[in-house]
């Protein structure tokens, strides 16, 4: 997390009040899990999760345009495909 931890919390608390909360709904996506500064989100298919992480990288760098580098907002999304197969 850095220098700032306290900081950047109080940064990621808000983030997700004010766009992930709305992106993840938006793209029905329920919050499985939040790790303090992870978030485990499971989404009804690969597109959807898909768009979301671009939604939200999107906005992201709009919010950070006039934020100090070291002061950025910043994300990486991983991806984990899961499906069962019936036969």
């Amino acid at each position: 997390m850095g220098k700032d931890e306290a900081g950047i919390l109080a940064q990621l608390k808000k983030l997700r009040a004010e766009l992930l909360d709305s992106k993840v709904d938006e793209f029905r996506g329920p919050i499985v899990k939040t790790t303090g500064d992870g978030f485990l989100v499971e989404f009804p298919s690969a597109v959807c999760a898909v768009q979301n992480a671009v939604d939200v990288q999107y906005e992201l760098v709009q919010r950070n345009m006039d934020i100090p580098e070291d002061r950025r907002a910043k994300m990486a999304f991983c991806g984990v495909i899961y499906e069962t197969l019936t036969y």
